[in-house]
């Protein structure tokens, strides 16, 4: 369920915040002489128009975590109708961008339903014939055993409960990105033998200038690479690296490595981003639209879009929130296509947009 915790209305002269029940302060915002936020445009051949201070329209702004990933939402509404638009985040491995920049730079394609999985995790991939069942659980959710598929494009924590041969019992979690781009990435190249292993990290995409160890949650290294000594040999352990690449990717992966002599080591789940079959265009900032009417709704996100167009003319700080949160103006023309969710009809939709996002 979508949650919108800030909504804005405005009169021809005066700004009004319209808060939710969990706001406690109102915001002074500046007079404007005219509405800010609208749309004008057609829906199934029907002229549209919703300007926020009239007849009871306002302009709704939040964010939600959709498969681990942000996304930015706009929506003007009268209660009778409202268009929802919505921005997913990008540039995921970059964790100090600036969304708001970002989305200011691109000419964004809409967000599409993949029609088969990204990618299954499938513990056969894991490289190690002692493993006897996996189970899956992705972003705390249980998610199926040994085989499980990744339908739709996110940033996921992937965590197996891995079962070996010999009963032993281990668990592994890697981040996984799948369906979104990423400037730089590595993989873990580990031996070992005895209480001792042997580690480095395998860098592409760009060069590496830092990289973190962890053995077992604890900070051990701050080298690229080095031989690591136990203190607890003949038991599982994991390694963790964390890299910090020179075009601001930052990634950590895990392995687990065993000292016990019985081979029931694993490697990260990189594998699982380069095996992934995600074909289209990358989802980063990518757009997808909702439509409310007379009780029905129409996605954009389910309709072929291949070919329709979001311009964005203008993207520039508005102002903060009842929480702090930054709103920011966005200006866009939008031609495209919606799907009923109900007769799966599809539907043209177009019209020139200013609306409000959350972007913080």
């Amino acid at each position: 369920m979508k949650k919108f915790g800030h909504i804005y209305g405005f009169s021809a002269v005066l700004l009004v915040l319209m808060i939710s029940s969990c706001d406690k302060t109102v915001p002074t915002l500046p007079e404007a002489s005219a509405p800010i936020f609208m749309l004008d445009g057609e829906f199934d051949g029907e002229a549209i128009s919703l300007i926020a201070g009239d007849e009871n329209t306002y302009m709704h702004t939040g964010s939600e975590i959709v498969n681990g990933v942000s996304l930015f939402n706009g929506k003007l509404s009268n209660g009778d109708f409202s268009v929802e638009i919505g921005f997913f985040d990008g540039f995921l491995d970059q964790p100090d961008r600036n969304p708001s920049e970002n989305l200011a730079n691109v000419t964004p394609l809409f967000a599409q339903q993949p029609t088969e999985p990204l990618v299954y995790l499938d513990k056969n991939f894991l490289g190690n014939p002692n493993i006897q069942s996996v189970v899956w659980f992705i972003n705390g959710v249980y998610a199926g055993e040994n085989n499980v598929p990744i339908e739709a494009p996110g940033k996921y924590n992937v965590c197996a409960f891995i079962t070996f041969a010999n009963n032993d019992e281990a668990q592994l979690c890697d981040e996984v990105i799948v369906g979104y781009s990423k400037s730089a990435n590595f993989n873990i190249d580990f031996m070992s033998q005895s209480n001792v292993v042997n580690a480095s990290t395998n860098c592409v995409g760009s060069s590496a200038h830092c990289a973190q160890w962890f053995l077992d949650g604890t900070q051990i290294l701050g080298e690229v690479g080095g031989l690591i000594q136990y203190d607890s040999p003949g038991q599982l352990h994991t390694l963790s690296s964390e890299v910090h690449f020179d075009n601001d990717v930052i990634r950590r992966r895990s392995v687990l490595i065993d000292e016990g002599g019985n081979g029931n080591s694993v490697g990260d789940f990189s594998i699982f981003e380069l095996i992934s079959n995600y074909d289209d265009p990358y989802q980063d900032f990518n757009v997808c639209i909702e439509i409310q009417s007379d009780g029905v709704t129409y996605s954009s996100i389910y309709a072929d879009n291949s070919l329709s167009t979001c311009d964005i003319s203008n993207v520039e700080h508005y102002g903060k929130n009842a929480a702090g949160k930054n709103v920011y103006e966005v200006s866009a023309t939008i031609n495209a296509f919606v799907k009923s969710s109900i007769s799966e009809k599809i539907i043209p939709v177009t019209f020139s947009t200013v609306f409000g996002l959350e972007i913080d």
